[in-house]
């Protein structure tokens, strides 16, 4: 899957726009001419769109997190656990751990302390293609494929 910026999907319509109003066989000149003349103005106009697009979603909040490791158990087992319980989690001690934004994985690390807190070091970010795949996975109103 391609993934394209809406500035080039704008120029790609504003192009397949002033392809078709060719395609249909004007006679009049002045009318391609003024067309093709407008197709660059809506793609800087449609670039500037999605630039303000894009400021507004630098403010959208998400959630972080990070995921040390999972394990399955039956409900009797859960009910066994106390404090002191110790449970044991599928990810060795050297892995590194998956960083979560909006329960989607988009890069890995490890543990680092700073400042008395705990903190997490990237070691590795998913690919942008991988990244988005994997929100499209974790999306529940996602239709399936």
């Amino acid at each position: 899957m391609t993934t394209e910026t809406e500035s080039e999907l704008a120029a790609d319509e504003a192009a397949e726009g002033s392809l078709q109003s060719n395609a249909e066989g004007s006679s009049d000149n002045s009318a391609e001419g003024h067309a093709e003349a407008e197709a660059p103005a809506q793609a800087q106009a449609s670039k500037r769109e999605s630039d303000v697009n894009l400021d507004v979603l630098l403010d959208v909040p998400v959630t972080l997190s990070v995921e040390v490791g999972r394990t399955s158990m039956t409900i009797g087992e859960l009910l066994e656990t106390g404090a002191g319980t110790v449970l044991k989690l599928s990810r060795l001690i050297n892995e590194p751990l998956d960083i979560l934004v909006n329960n989607a994985p988009i890069a890995q690390g490890i543990v680092v302390m700073q400042d008395d807190k705990f903190g997490i070091q990237i070691t590795d970010i998913i690919s942008p293609q991988d990244r988005a795949r994997n929100l499209q996975d974790s999306d529940p109103e996602a239709e399936p494929d």
